[in-house]
């Protein structure tokens, strides 16, 4: 019998036991420790000076966002050029 066969074939001692034990609680304890610091810490709130849109290119396309004074350059320079495509996406900035 090979040994690899041999190893599955021993019972479930004190010290693996004590081991298995050892790792859940250290699993247990950090899911706990997290959920208590991101708890204590809040969910930051969503930015309401950013834009997101998606535009097709020549290589495929890409999803762009933009916040704060980027958004906002990007909507001065973009606007005028193409107002159709971007009036609703520079919109929620004003």
């Amino acid at each position: 019998m090979p040994a690899e066969a041999v190893r599955l074939h021993r019972p479930v001692e004190g010290r693996d036991k004590r081991f298995l034990f050892g790792l859940g609680a250290a699993a247990a304890s950090l899911t706990i420790a997290v959920t208590i610091f991101v708890g204590a810490h809040g969910a930051s709130s969503p930015r309401t000076d950013c834009i997101t849109f998606d535009e097709a290119g020549v290589m495929g396309g890409g999803t762009w966002h933009f916040c704060g004074t980027e958004a906002v350059r990007f909507c001065k320079t973009h606007v005028a050029s193409e107002p159709a495509k971007f009036v609703a996406v520079c919109a929620k900035l004003d």
